[in-house]
């Protein structure tokens, strides 16, 4: 029996293709698989794509995260940085052709052209496109709308997941477009959990000096990035310094002047 909408969007099971461990993962990690796997059963329920907006503070990792399932999904999930610049249509459609790796042409027509004969060939219908910084994206109905019509195309069905900074609902409510009504998933990424900080400890090798839950409160009540517990961890790790106490872990981060 198919999933219905409701159970999939309160299903806690995430997707990891049988490769990477989850206890491995970092929190930033999982709610990217979760809404990968979510909005993949979401729109087989659907004759319309339906679209994800992501967003979370800045230096938590999801730039890399995007980029490195991107890497281990080849020919599923793509991604795209948005630049901070103006953006013509033919400009969006060679940065997707970049992406999909059917390379480019001049002309907008042709562009539509190679962009369709890749996805017929390599068999890319409904390839799933991340966003980076897609707050810039928002700001732009022209290119709104060109989304909106790549996504209707019957050889294309681009999936999209839009991720950002804070700012990215704000943007998305603003813009009144009606693409917004076909994002169905809309995720904020919470602050560093305790799973990331292990992770990280572990990966730095500052497990056995820095204490995870004293590192957790550090964390929650200074509101730093997950850059932040990466560089004191490093360091931590080359000094040999024992931090135990929240106490302990400020008065190291004023040491490193950050």
């Amino acid at each position: 029996m198919a999933k219905t909408m409701k159970a999939i969007l309160e299903s806690k099971k995430i997707e990891t293709n049988g490769e990477i461990p989850v206890e491995s993962q970092t929190h930033v990690e999982k709610v990217f698989r979760k809404v990968i796997s979510s909005l993949k059963a979401l729109n087989e329920l659907s004759d319309l794509r339906v679209h994800a907006a992501v967003w979370t503070n800045w230096a938590t990792g999801k730039t890399h995260t995007a980029k490195k399932l991107a890497k281990e999904l080849k020919k599923e999930l793509f991604y795209i940085k948005v630049p901070d610049t103006d953006m013509s249509e033919n400009k969006l459609l060679r940065m997707l052709g970049i992406a999909l790796g059917c390379g480019t042409r001049h002309r907008l027509e042709e562009m539509l052209d190679l962009l369709e004969g890749h996805a017929r060939g390599a068999r890319l219908t409904q390839a799933m496109i991340i966003f980076d910084e897609a707050q810039r994206l928002w700001t732009k109905p022209r290119l709104l709308s060109w989304l909106k019509d790549l996504s209707e195309n019957d050889y294309l069905q681009f999936i999209y997941i839009f991720v950002g900074d804070h700012h990215l609902p704000e943007k998305m409510a603003r813009a009144s477009h009606s693409l917004l009504e076909r994002v169905k998933l809309k995720v904020q990424i919470e602050p560093v959990d305790e799973l990331t900080i292990e992770h990280i400890l572990r990966e730095t090798g500052a497990e056995k000096y820095i204490d995870i839950l004293a590192m957790a409160e550090y964390l929650r009540q200074t509101r730093r990035t997950t850059l932040d517990l990466l560089i004191i961890s490093k360091a931590c790790a080359k000094s040999g310094r024992t931090l135990k106490t929240v106490e302990e872990i400020e008065k190291f981060t004023r040491q490193l002047g950050i």
